[in-house]
């Protein structure tokens, strides 16, 4: 407690990233260079934060990778609370040149739970993931639309780790 018996204020950290390459944290990801932004604060519901990382300007061209071709990250945004067990994402969005996913998703890191509301962005096409899923339990939507079927078998092959289709 404070002086007067009020509450004493939280912490709060802002932080600045470099050239922080995605591969060394999965490595099916490209890797590439990303700078970001961090801020986060201690809050009676929890630690807040807020999260942007973006590809580099004039990387030229891509490290050398074997991870998942076609998916560079250009950016990655996340902003919630963390409050032990939970993690609650409010807005997340993950961006490559010709993909988006972007929603809102809730983790208990306890009970392995997790709920989501996600859409994503392909070429040729898009979806919906409405649903939650537990040990025990699991229920949701996931509707699917394809406009360009091609187009989407092609983004597709080009991921490592793609299953081959027969001729």
């Amino acid at each position: 407690m404070g002086p007067g018996g009020q509450a004493a204020p939280g912490w709060q950290v802002a932080a600045t990233a470099h050239g922080i390459n995605p591969q060394a944290v999965l490595s099916k990801l490209d890797a590439v260079r990303l700078d970001g932004q961090l801020a986060a604060q201690q809050t009676p519901s929890g630690i807040q934060f807020d999260a942007t990382l973006h590809s580099t300007a004039n990387q030229g061209a891509r490290l050398e990778s074997l991870g998942l071709r076609g998916l560079k990250l250009q950016v990655v945004q996340a902003q919630g609370t963390w409050r032990a067990p939970a993690l609650q994402l409010d807005q997340l969005r993950v961006q490559t040149p010709d993909a988006t996913l972007q929603g809102n998703a809730a983790l208990d890191t306890l009970h392995g739970a997790v709920t989501a509301r996600l859409a994503l962005t392909v070429p040729g096409g898009q979806a919906l993931l409405d649903g939650s899923l537990a040990s025990d339990q699991g229920a949701g939507t996931l509707s699917a639309t394809i406009t360009d079927a091609a187009r989407t078998t092609q983004w597709l092959d080009r991921l490592t780790g793609a299953p081959e289709r027969p001729l």
